[in-house]
């Protein structure tokens, strides 16, 4: 279970990283403005692309407790310990799962 749990972490944490190396890649259609990929971005985009980013170093700086640039096991299930502590609120080990309504 705890190695079901670490993976599903890792796999977020993985996802999220290589979400913004996506975003950042992905173009607004220029047709619409007759303008460049660029520019159709604009300043806005990019402003909020950074803020997105620097979040994110902030965050795995955060993590990576022992400062050696990676993730290791300890410091991924140290985070997922700390957001599923936050989610038991009765505190018995368990979270009911999550409903669509």
């Amino acid at each position: 279970m705890e190695r079901t749990i670490a993976a599903t972490l890792f796999a977020a944490v993985m996802a999220t990283a290589t979400a913004g190396a996506a975003t950042a890649q992905t173009a607004e259609p220029a047709a619409k403005s007759g303008a460049t990929a660029g520019e159709a971005a604009g300043p806005a985009r990019a402003e909020r692309m950074q803020k997105w980013s620097n979040r994110l170093n902030k965050r795995f700086e955060a993590d990576d407790k022992n400062r050696d640039g990676a993730l290791d096991r300890a410091e991924v299930e140290a985070r997922l310990n700390k957001a599923f502590d936050r989610r038991d609120k009765n505190r018995d080990g368990r979270r009911p799962a999550l409903t669509g309504s």
